[in-house]
């Protein structure tokens, strides 16, 4: 799993949001996108099929974005088209 920061102000605001989702879904964003690990390796490595790997992607992935969309850390595209 990921290593607890020592220090809450050394957290950047996407590690402070991945910490605060559910250990299974730390595990598959982190080995697959910090460690770079390949689905098939994944679903080894979980007991799963490739598929169900990629919808815990997904989902981990959404519960992300929901992280960093209440902490202010996302902006909309209407937001975006206002400002340009």
């Amino acid at each position: 799993m990921l290593p607890e920061p020592r220090l809450e102000g050394e957290q950047t605001p996407a590690l402070a949001a991945l910490l605060r989702l559910p250990a299974s879904q730390q595990e598959v964003l982190s080995s697959h996108y910090l460690e770079g690990m390949p689905l098939e390796e994944i679903s080894m490595m979980l007991g799963i099929n490739t598929q169900a790997v990629k919808s815990r992607l997904a989902r981990a992935r959404e519960s992300l974005r929901r992280e960093l969309d209440r902490d202010g850390h996302l902006r909309r595209s209407t937001e975006t088209e206002t400002r340009s």
